[in-house]
C-alpha cells in the first residue's frame, strides 16, 4: 500500500488547471487490492494478540 501511495505521488502530473494530480493507476490498483487482503489483516492481528490457554 505504501508503495502504490508512493508511485502515485512520484507520477503526479499537472491538469489543465495547473493542479497536481496523483497518478490514478497505484490509486485504483489498491481500491481493488485493499477490501480483499482486509479480511485477511484483520483475521491475523485478531490471532496474534488474542490470548488463549495453553
Amino acid at each position: 500500500m505504501k508503495g502504490l501511495q508512493r508511485s502515485s505521488r512520484e507520477n503526479a502530473k499537472l491538469n489543465q488547471w495547473g493542479t497536481m494530480v496523483p497518478d490514478k493507476k497505484p490509486l485504483q490498483a489498491a481500491i481493488h487490492y485493499y477490501p480483499r487482503i482486509y479480511p485477511i489483516l484483520v483475521e491475523n492481528l485478531q490471532l496474534l494478540s488474542g490470548t488463549g490457554s495453553f
